[in-house]
């Protein structure tokens, strides 16, 4: 029991280290894109956005 204990707790930090680069990320990305435009005019967003026209409606 103690290594599977072990284990889960060695996923769990790597997963919270994924999330703070995410967030890390995120945040630098926030800082670049003009607070005064709509976020489907902000070309950080549109990079990450899919070509998909609805999924882009959606999010306007």
């Amino acid at each position: 029991m103690n290594d599977f204990v072990v284990q889960k707790l060695e996923d769990v930090r790597l997963k919270i280290r994924d999330l703070q680069r995410i967030e890390t990320m995120l945040k630098d990305l926030k800082g670049r894109c003009p607070d005064e435009k709509a976020i489907h005019e902000c070309p950080i967003i549109e990079a990450l956005i899919d070509d998909d026209p609805k999924e882009k409606e959606e999010i306007k």
